[in-house]
């Protein structure tokens, strides 16, 4: 068949055959026929049942096929590394290429991660060895089920801030242990120390359960703003660290005011030989933090800068006696692996405070974790799984939780250290693991000479890192409401509390996003000169527009809360930002109108709600002498159309697949209908039809 012959039904765009007009041609059509036009098919709803009712009775052979394909393809260690990732890197390991590398990253990140571990531990108010053993177990957990190869999973600075202050009052008896190695009431540093092992059960479970169910996508919720500003507003220097720089004794506070008015409070006792240790030591590890940071070779910096100002207040306190002088240090800490804590589980006292704060420190950990982690995988060029995440973190908090450890995330600093010293493989964990395993069964009875301001030291310095000042006079700049969810997040957390901060901030982003949603642009898009491309006619003063012909955008999904005030903006023409009463703007005013183009190209998704809308739509237009013809819609939208019935209403003939084949048709219909006029001089019968029918002397008139 030549292409003359050609039927026009037949003619293809793409591989979506072109559905013309079931209607009876006209004496126009026939003397006037109109160019095939690219209109949008079926969905095809009949022939997709048929097609999964036909392929119903073959299951069992296509099953079968797919058991024989996955037991030809994947071997052994293909499927053990589904459940147990390490098990895939493990067999691909190339020992003579990565093994030297991955022994000297897990040896620099142990020699920087033992100071750190005892000085979160005191930080969260626990004994060191809890600190200890959320170094040693979960990271070695972790690599066994985690996806990332350079993170190193242990206690942090932030984790151990929301447990303390989740936990203060919140256990069984008032706990006011100044030194939890030495508690001066036993009884209430164990229930505190029971308490921190069921959180962090809760913790892992919590993770698990989000891995199994695939909720890994949650963390696109949480915005940076919510991020930086919590994290700011939780890092400020603690009540833990303020007393052991001045060398007194203050009880724990989790706000500003109740810290400071304590400080002052003590002003006399003041130590100023503390200060000056703890306020030198500090200065070391920020500087070489800082070095650290600008140049690859000095990169060894940043983790010997902990262990550096550890030697040296070990050797101060052993030469001079110190710790007779008034210089408190860590006192008497127990050599040994770790034990077992299971007995510890239950009984579950006031679940609730628990729970709450377990929740917090699983939605605060996978955020800071993921972060690292994909930053970490772009510069090594892999990808990690946020749902594998999810269950790599909980294997290693119920892991912690056996052992009595304090709930672990990803450590920024320490996975740094990591990825600078070479690390290839999660095999650093397993060095890392051995190395703080050999100091706790052999070294740890040293650490009780180390001073306290040195953990203050190391703790602050850690803190400063998560300080994030200049963010917010960046979002001030560019987005004025991003700034206002930062603000409500830092200055929440500083004086309500992190629970109070953290979820005031997470509603408030919230609320602006589906603010955002329910009142999306609506653009009036005009055609670009010597194009057949439409721009919004506001951004692109140049693109032409035609009175007869409205070319409208819709810029979101079409849902229950937005489609209101789509309606009424077609009404009156109004956008949020205009003046409700200039109704110059007003789509159904302007002169000559008679059809409206929607472009639906950004239109996603479209609910109940949203097809009743535009039913309504359509009879307002109608009721108008004004044809409405929509353009590029998603196969989920044409779905929910021919479902609904909506498609029938507007026309198969008013849908197209691109805006510009719209705008012809209308253009075509209209020349059609003056030439129709122009032909038959004699008067019609009375009253307007549709404009394919025999339109009325008013219709016409107005169309000319």
């Amino acid at each position: 068949m030549s292409a003359s012959e050609t039927n026009p039904s037949e003619v293809a765009f793409g591989h979506m055959p072109i559905l013309e007009p079931l209607l009876p041609p006209t004496a126009a059509d026939t003397q006037h026929p109109q160019p095939p036009r690219h209109r949008v098919p079926s969905s095809n709803t009949d022939l997709a049942g048929a097609a999964v009712a036909s392929a119903h009775g073959n299951i069992t052979r296509l099953v079968k096929s797919r058991v024989k394909h996955w037991t030809a393809t994947f071997t052994i260690v293909d499927w053990i590394s589904v459940f147990i990732p390490a098990a895939g890197w493990l067999s691909k390991y190339k020992w003579d290429k990565w093994l030297t590398a991955d022994l000297i990253a897990g040896i620099t990140v142990g020699i920087m991660a033992v100071p750190e571990a005892i000085s979160y531990a005191n930080l969260a108010g626990l004994p060191s060895e809890f600190g200890m053993t959320a170094t040693l177990v979960p990271c070695i957990i972790y690599a066994l089920f985690g996806s990332s190869r350079q993170l190193a999973v242990g206690p942090v600075a932030m984790m151990c801030l929301l447990l303390s202050s989740g936990m203060i009052d919140n256990i069984d008896g008032q706990y006011d242990n100044e030194d939890p190695n030495r508690p001066a009431n036993p009884e209430a540093q164990h229930a505190y120390n029971t308490a921190a092992i069921q959180i962090s059960l809760i913790a892992g479970l919590m993770f698990l359960a989000a891995g199994a169910l695939h909720l890994g996508f949650l963390t696109q919720f949480l915005s940076h703003s919510v991020i930086s500003g919590f994290a700011t507003g939780a890092s400020r220097v603690p009540d833990s660290s303020v007393k052991y720089f001045l060398g007194v004794e203050i009880s724990r506070h989790w706000s500003v005011v109740g810290t400071t008015e304590a400080i002052l409070r003590h002003e006399p006792e003041w130590e100023w030989q503390e200060a000056a240790m703890g306020l030198t030591f500090l200065a070391i590890v920020v500087t070489m933090k800082h070095f650290g940071r600008q140049k690859k070779k000095w990169a060894w910096m940043r983790s010997a800068g902990p262990l550096l100002v550890t030697v040296l207040g070990i050797a101060s306190v052993w030469a001079f006696g110190l710790d007779k002088k008034g210089i408190k240090t860590v006192g008497k800490v127990e050599a040994g692996l770790p034990r077992i804590y299971v007995q510890r589980w239950f009984p579950l006292h006031d679940p609730q405070p628990k729970v709450l704060t377990a929740g917090i420190i699983t939605l605060v950990a996978l955020m800071e974790s993921i972060a690292v982690a994909k930053t970490l995988a772009d510069r090594n060029n892999y990808s990690i799984s946020p749902n594998r995440e999810l269950v790599g973190l909980g294997m290693a908090n119920a892991a912690g939780a056996v052992f009595g450890a304090c709930p672990v995330s990803g450590s920024f600093s320490r996975s740094a250290v990591s990825n600078d010293s070479g690390a290839r493989t999660g095999l650093t964990a397993v060095f890392t693991g051995a190395l703080v395993a050999f100091v706790m069964a052999f070294i740890m009875p040293v650490f009780a000479l180390l001073p306290m301001n040195v953990l203050a030291a190391i703790i602050t310095a850690s803190l400063f890192s998560n300080l994030e000042i200049s963010e917010s006079t960046y979002l001030f700049k560019i987005n004025k409401l991003d700034w206002v969810v930062w603000m409500t997040s830092f200055l929440g957390t500083v004086f309500l509390g992190v629970e109070i901060g953290l979820s005031l901030a997470i509603g408030l982003a919230l609320l602006l996003v589906i603010y955002e949603s329910a009142f999306p642009g609506v653009p009036i898009l005009g055609r670009l000169p010597e194009s057949t491309i439409y721009r919004n006619k506001d951004q692109y003063p140049n693109a032409e527009v035609d009175d007869r012909v409205t070319v409208m955008r819709i810029d979101a999904p079409i849902y229950f809360a937005n489609v209101e005030y789509i309606l009424d903006f077609v009404r009156s023409g109004h956008q949020k930002e205009q003046d409700p009463d200039d109704e110059s703007c007003a789509i159904l005013a302007t002169e000559g109108l008679r059809f409206l183009v929607i472009d639906m190209s950004a239109v996603t998704y479209i609910d109940t709600a949203g097809l009743r809308g535009l039913e309504a739509l359509l009879g307002i237009l109608q009721a108008n002498d004004i044809q409405l013809l929509l353009a590029n819609p998603s196969h989920v939208v044409m779905t929910m159309m021919d479902s609904s019935g909506l498609t029938d209403l507007i026309g198969r003939e008013h849908l197209f697949v691109e805006v510009h084949d719209a705008v012809q048709h209308a253009h075509e219909d209209i020349e059609r209908i003056s030439m129709e006029l122009r032909n038959r001089p004699q008067a019609p019968r009375a009253g307007s039809i549709s404009l394919h029918g025999r339109p009325s002397i008013e219709y016409l008139n107005k169309m000319i």
